[in-house]
């Protein structure tokens, strides 16, 4: 019996200790998870910061703190909108692979990605262009979520020195070197939505070759640690 009562009391440590996991983070704290090439030795993989842009449950929603890969949304320019998109497809393959080792791939979350109308800026979208709703487990921000969920602190973005060797455009915003970024919606014939260098909206050519790829996805919380 006391074996047992032993027992009980250890698994309802380990319960209540599993339960705070996802308390003990805020928005807006950073965490690391994964490792990709960043300093641009290319001689290992760096870890990944990330920034907490939502905790549901046991659950967290995080944002790619730096700018990780230079990528096209897709190498064509006929209007190609998310779920059929070469950028989708490396995000969920190439980089979950790459990035994430099997315990870590395990704690991502198959998530319902919308790329919907309510999710487009309408101004830029007079064509009705907005896509299917998907499941992925890496995908790119929105504009309505970049909008609504990130705090306005974490729209500008820096690319990491790997991305920085590859020669895309970069500029100094209060003594940072920042970059544009994708996101997922679509806008006008073949455009894609974008983060400017400055942390404002603005629209690319889907094929523009130097475009930045800030990931996001949804991570049992246990997985990660705090920075």
């Amino acid at each position: 019996m006391k074996r047992i009562a032993a027992f009980l009391t250890a698994a309802l440590l380990l319960l209540s200790f599993c339960a705070a996991v996802a308390e003990d983070f805020d928005v807006g704290d950073i965490v690391v998870f994964g490792h990709y090439e960043q300093d641009g030795n290319r001689n290992t993989s760096d870890p990944i910061r990330w920034v907490v842009i939502d905790v549901d449950g046991d659950n967290l929603f995080l944002l790619s703190e730096k700018g990780l890969e230079k990528h096209r949304f897709h190498s064509s320019s006929n209007g190609t909108m998310w779920a059929k998109s070469e950028l989708r497809d490396w995000l969920n393959n190439t980089f979950y692979k790459k990035a994430f080792n099997s315990a870590e791939q395990k704690a991502i979350l198959k998530t319902t990605v919308e790329d919907t109308l309510e999710h487009t800026n309408r101004n830029w979208n007079s064509g009705n262009r907005y896509g299917d709703t998907v499941t992925d487990r890496v995908f790119l921000l929105s504009y309505k979520e970049m909008n609504k969920i990130v705090p306005s602190e974490f729209l500008l973005c820096e690319p990491s020195q790997y991305v920085v060797n590859q020669d895309i455009y970069t500029e100094r915003v209060g003594g940072r070197r920042t970059c544009w970024y994708w996101l997922r919606t679509s806008a006008y014939r073949n455009n894609a939505c974008v983060v400017d260098t400055q942390g404002a909206f603005d629209t690319c050519y889907i094929h523009h070759p130097y475009g930045v790829v800030r990931p996001a996805l949804w991570v049992e919380a246990d997985a990660v640690t705090k920075d």
